[in-house]
């Protein structure tokens, strides 16, 4: 019987598995972590399946053993801390869902893949094709030829070219599924941006439902900027601004006293564009947001 989940699938790219870690470390370190945070940021978005090709636990993870003899019988999976805790994980990787007991990309087609170059090589058969025929994400390991975000694949049978998404590290599954519409930009904020900043106490009228794609990259820069500076620096930086909002007889009535004692402050998001929060612990908690610097102008 076939698995379905909803929203995009993924599939677990045996292309990328070739035998370019030099040791068990190396492969536990660089291969198995990595893969493993991506595959727990598919499963909180709630694409709990990875469909693999049944044969891929004889893909070499090293150049002398597979990944099956790694991670499922060797010695190495008792010996090692790091992989032993990453072994229910990894072996389940052996197992089903199985994309070519039910393939979607016909057999008498050839698929070819094109590099930033031209040059083409044929992927028929392989999840690459499974991919592009089903409109999947790939996933797949680093230090491989597939550290790129999009991969194009033409096929004998369509006129024109096709992009297949392709993630290897952590937090690219959450850009995927917004390009793909399966994820808000609501939520995609606030998957990509928490960290200095919280957007839990947020309103709905004045929120990030004003977020939209002509801004977004606007208020993404902003708050990727906001998480990466230190506080002092914040507090000194020309861009963002960072300031105190004042309370007066113009702009008490736009937060209730409770904010306003802890201490409402505001940054910039470019000329226009402002968010409005109170800092709790260390952390920027955003309450509103100002596209025309109207409030902003009264503070």
């Amino acid at each position: 019987m076939e698995m379905k989940q909803e929203g995009m699938e993924h599939i677990l790219n045996e292309l990328s598995l070739t035998g370019q870690y030099s040791s068990v470390d190396d492969f536990v370190k660089n291969g198995a972590l990595p893969l493993a945070d991506v595959l727990a940021e598919i499963n909180k978005f709630g694409g709990s399946l990875l469909y693999k090709k049944s044969d891929f636990y004889l893909c070499k993870a090293l150049p002398d053993k597979t990944f099956y003899e790694i991670v499922v019988v060797g010695k190495e999976a008792r010996l090692s801390d790091a992989l032993r805790k990453l072994k229910s994980k990894m072996a389940a990787l052996t197992n089903e869902p199985y994309w070519d007991t039910n393939p979607k990309q016909d057999e008498t087609a050839a698929y070819l893949m094109v590099d930033e170059s031209g040059n083409e090589s044929n992927v028929s058969g392989t999840s690459v094709a499974e991919a592009f025929v089903r409109n999947a994400c790939l996933v797949s390991f680093n230090r491989s030829a597939f550290e790129m975000s999009i991969i194009t694949v033409k096929s004998s049978t369509d006129e024109a070219d096709g992009n297949v998404n392709n993630v290897w590290q952590e937090g690219q599954v959450c850009e995927v599924l917004r390009n793909a519409g399966f994820l808000s930009i609501p939520d995609y904020i606030v998957h990509t941006y928490s960290g200095k900043l919280d957007f839990s106490q947020i309103g709905a009228r004045n929120g990030l439902e004003l977020i939209n794609s002509e801004n977004l990259s606007l208020f993404g820069s902003a708050f990727k900027k906001f998480n990466q500076l230190s506080w002092p620096q914040i507090n000194v930086d020309d861009g963002l601004d960072y300031k105190e909002f004042e309370k007066n007889r113009r702009t008490r009535g736009y937060f209730p006293d409770a904010i306003w004692n802890k201490g409402v402050k505001k940054f910039r998001v470019d000329q226009e564009k402002r968010c409005f929060g109170y800092v709790e612990d260390g952390v920027f908690y955003v309450i509103r947001i100002d596209l025309d610097h109207v409030l902003s102008d009264f503070g």
